[in-house]
């Protein structure tokens, strides 16, 4: 799926693509690091969870 995502985005040249992962995803943090993500961030308090603040990884790829 996220190939065809990237796929799209170059045809509307789009050449970086960012996003946010919950910081105890290790998961989806390993999944987007294989996709070619880099980290780049930490946003702070970012998400509400459960009654709770929780911090965010910022990925970002260049197309």
């Amino acid at each position: 799926m996220l190939n065809r995502i990237f796929e799209q985005a170059k045809k509307m040249n789009i050449r970086i693509i960012e996003l946010e992962v919950i910081t105890d995803n290790a998961k989806g943090i390993n999944l987007y690091h294989k996709m070619g993500f880099t980290d780049i961030g930490i946003y702070k308090d970012y998400f509400f969870v459960n009654g709770m603040f929780k911090d965010a990884v910022v990925m970002q790829k260049t197309l």
